[in-house]
């Protein structure tokens, strides 16, 4: 399994949480940003874990029918909350791409899709909790590994 990847998705959406916390219209759209960058690391890891049949510029909506028929999705399992990420990726565009500056309230919005994402997705494709994946899956030692999780 891609821990790390997971770790990187998790760990992009609180840096995004964090930045939130500003609650500015510049802020907002670097969390949106965020959000969007921890989807996406996620969705392009179920892709590559499940060997889906994508290219490099695949645009970002077709990805969710290309895991569904992925070669190792055999119960063809599908990516949740497809119009919210779409929504959201659009919000992304519009802030990164022509400089429209979201509400707050909005990035606040992204924030619930993209946890509700991040949650669900990795159990489905990766049978993992959200709220267990954590820094301490990056040591080798098993032992180690095992009691900073006890402890978390």
């Amino acid at each position: 399994m891609a821990i790390q990847q997971l770790l990187l998705a998790k760990y992009l959406y609180q840096k995004g949480n964090e930045i939130l916390s500003r609650q500015n219209p510049i802020s907002s759209g670097l969390a949106i940003s965020l959000f969007q960058d921890s989807v996406e690391i996620l969705i392009w890891t179920i892709a590559k874990e499940f060997e889906a049949s994508v290219n490099d510029n695949e645009p970002f909506f077709r990805l969710w029918d290309s895991i569904k028929s992925a070669k190792k999705n055999l119960n063809q399992t599908e990516l949740p909350l497809k119009a919210k990420m779409i929504e959201m990726n659009k919000a992304r565009v519009n802030f990164k791409h022509y400089g429209n500056l979201p509400d707050p309230s909005e990035a606040l919005k992204f924030l619930a899709y993209t946890e509700e994402f991040l949650r669900t997705s990795m159990e489905l494709f990766f049978n993992t909790k959200f709220g267990d994946v954590s820094f301490a899956d990056l040591i080798n030692n098993v032992q180690v590994k095992d009691k900073i999780k006890k402890a978390e």
